[in-house]
């Protein structure tokens, strides 16, 4: 049953919630665009990723990466800088949830049938503000973050503190 906004201490909630994410060693993340364009990204910090999206799969280990298209070979390559930058964005974007102020426990839920918190708050965007949901689930993890607006989109999390990436 959906309940009011919990404004004392909600945004010790939120803050607490973004935080926790930020901590993570490793993560499996799935992107899914309005458009049905699915992405996954698995992080192992502080310097390994694995993409997989639009035909396209690449694995960065520091400064050295591994690309392959469409199922063919792997090929060696330095890393590319617009991983890397796509990495700290995802980062940046978790810092600035984590001290929004606008960001408020609005109710409850279920993502994949279990019990979860439902946080709301606000994206900067290029086109104005944004609105954005997250599912905090009992075991302390963002689960999924939903983002309004023109172009929505979806970020599911989980394998936390377990993923492990190698070179090919």
């Amino acid at each position: 049953m959906p309940r009011t906004a919990e404004p004392a201490g909600a945004n010790s909630v939120c803050s607490s919630a973004f935080e926790t994410m930020l901590r993570l060693r490793s993560y499996h993340s799935t992107f899914t665009t309005a458009d049905h364009v699915v992405t996954t990204l698995d992080i192992e910090l502080p310097d390994r990723a694995h993409y997989i999206g639009q035909g396209t799969e690449m694995i960065t280990i520091g400064s050295r990466a591994w690309l392959r298209t469409a199922g063919a070979a792997w090929q060696s390559r330095p890393a590319s800088a617009t991983l890397k930058a796509g990495l700290a964005k995802r980062r940046q974007k978790l810092e600035e949830h984590e001290n929004d102020a606008s960001c408020v426990v609005s109710g409850t839920g279920t993502y994949q049938g279990r019990p979860a918190r439902i946080l709301t708050f606000s994206n900067n965007g290029p086109n104005g503000a944004v609105p954005g949901k997250a599912y905090l689930l009992g075991d302390g993890y963002i689960h999924r973050i939903e983002n309004g607006g023109t172009s929505p989109n979806a970020l599911d999390f989980s394998n936390f503190n377990s993923v492990s990436i190698e070179p090919p």
